[in-house]
């Protein structure tokens, strides 16, 4: 029941502050993103960050999007 949010540039992170703002873990906020900056970032603020394209069907199944609450 976690929350796929795809890229964390300046979008993406609002979204992730938007998500901790209202009580979401960050444990179940997971970021798929391509650039490895950023996917550092992510992962250093807690949250979980997969490395990759967010339309390839292997980085979905990764994040395990079947069992996602939101993407």
């Amino acid at each position: 029941n976690h929350t796929i949010v795809c890229g964390f540039g300046v979008k993406g992170r609002a979204i992730v502050d938007e998500l901790l703002a209202h009580g979401h873990s960050p444990d179940s906020i997971v970021i798929i993103e391509p650039a490895e900056d950023a996917a550092r970032r992510a992962t250093a603020s807690g949250l979980v960050a997969l490395r990759g394209d967010a339309s390839s069907e292997d980085i979905l199944q990764a994040a395990a999007i079947a069992k996602a609450g939101h993407i």
